[in-house]
This record gives C-alpha cells, structure tokens and sequence, in this order.
C-alpha cells in the first residue's frame, strides 16, 4: 500500500541481474524468495515499462494517466529504490500470459508441488524451476 501512485492497479516486475538476485532478497524484508523469471520482450507486451525515479514534487510533468510509473526517490532522506530496477505493468498479469518462464522457488519439493498443480490444471507454463540455492552461487 501505499507504493503506487495514480488510480491503476499494476504488476511489478525487477529486472535485477540473476547476480544480483542474492542481494535483493537477502537485504530486504519486502521480498520472499519466490518469483516467475521472464523476457524483458515479453513484460513490454503486455503493456510493462521501466519506472521513473523521482522526488515527490517533480512529478507534475507526468500525466495523471501515467503515475503508475512513478516511483519516489529521494536518496537524502533515504527513499532510494533504485536497486530494484522496476518494471511495472499497469494491470494484473496472469502467467498464463507468457509463452513459458522460468519459476524461481526454495526447494525441489516445492518445484514437485508445482509441476503437480499446473498437470492437474493441464498448465505447462513452468520452463524449468531455479532453486535458491543456486543463487548463492553468483
């Protein structure tokens, strides 16, 4: 709450580096270490583009019908965002949106549980799954 400015309701997305992934969850309360991996092409066709990092009071150049992309930024007062690299869709995403993608989870059993779920429902939308213990690797 609190984080989208303007009457839309969005997705977000990060394009941090698969790098920089370990940094991202590990120095923030604000992620789980979840998430669906996907081409940059793919979030520009569903109407996705990169935020804008601003201060509060420069925004009044955005149109009203573009705030959604605003994000505040506001390095001295600590309000830096920046590292998150965000992309925002001005709508819901549902996955079945992608062609594929790749599914980021903590456990292998939880890959398992996955795959069961998405055959039952006759979804074969998951690539391949990348496991959190990897990432520690970069």
């Amino acid at each position: 709450m609190g984080y989208i400015k303007g009457r839309h309701k969005v997705t977000c997305f990060s394009e941090v580096p698969f790098s920089g992934l370990k940094y991202l969850l590990n120095d923030s309360d604000k992620y789980e270490p979840y998430g669906v991996i996907c081409s940059k092409p793919e979030i520009y066709r569903l109407g996705g583009r990169p935020v804008i990092y601003l201060p509060d009071d420069e925004t009044e150049w955005i149109p009203r019908e573009e705030l959604w992309r605003v994000v505040r930024f506001e390095p001295q007062k600590k309000i830096d965002y920046t590292f998150e690299r965000e992309w925002r869709v001005p709508s819901k995403v549902e996955l079945t949106s992608f062609g594929g993608f790749y599914a980021l989870v903590r456990t292998r059993s939880e890959a398992k549980e996955i795959e069961e779920i998405a055959k039952a429902n006759k979804l074969e939308l998951v690539d391949a799954f990348i496991y959190n213990h990897l990432i520690e690797m970069f």
